[in-house]
């Protein structure tokens, strides 16, 4: 297993679990923060390709932290579906409630296994959530969680895009 198959499977466990960035009559069209704490994703690593990775300047810790900008348009705000996962992952179970949202997660593929997804809107300028994701990469056990939270910034994207 390679350095660089490591990265990507992680890179996409993380992408499939990215939040949705609205539900119908849920959130507002404009600049949305977003910041997503990772964690689990080192458990996918055998030691020696960390040891590797290390020696090269490469740290992966347990747990990382990103922040992100989305411009949430107008078609988003209105749906009331999740977003389609790219690659193996696929969305299962849809639950509405209130101002909340739920789904299973199910992968097949490179990376395969299963999870849960769900975000609550609390006002129409904020989200928080959690998905979690138990999988098989490259046949080691992972355990990932994703927690995650939204905020309205302003109406105007500016330059930022989808």
């Amino acid at each position: 297993m390679t350095i660089r198959t490591i990265c990507c499977a992680a890179a996409a466990a993380a992408l499939s679990l990215a939040p949705a960035a609205a539900l119908a009559s849920h959130g507002k069209v404009g600049l949305w923060h977003i910041t997503t704490t990772m964690s689990g994703m080192a458990a996918a690593i055998p030691p020696a390709v960390r040891a590797q990775m290390k020696e090269h300047g490469i740290d992966m810790p347990d747990t990382r932290t990103i922040t992100t900008q989305h411009c949430m348009t107008p078609e988003e705000v209105a749906t009331d579906t999740p977003p389609p996962l790219e690659g193996e992952c696929h969305v299962l179970n849809v639950n509405h409630t209130g101002g909340s949202f739920s789904a299973d997660l199910k992968c097949n593929g490179h990376m395969n296994g299963s999870g849960h997804f769900q975000v609550t809107y609390d006002s129409p300028e904020h989200y928080a959530g959690q998905a979690t994701l138990q999988a098989i990469i490259s046949g080691r056990p992972m355990t990932m969680t994703n927690r995650f939270e939204g905020r309205w910034v302003k109406a105007d994207c500016g330059n930022v895009t989808h």
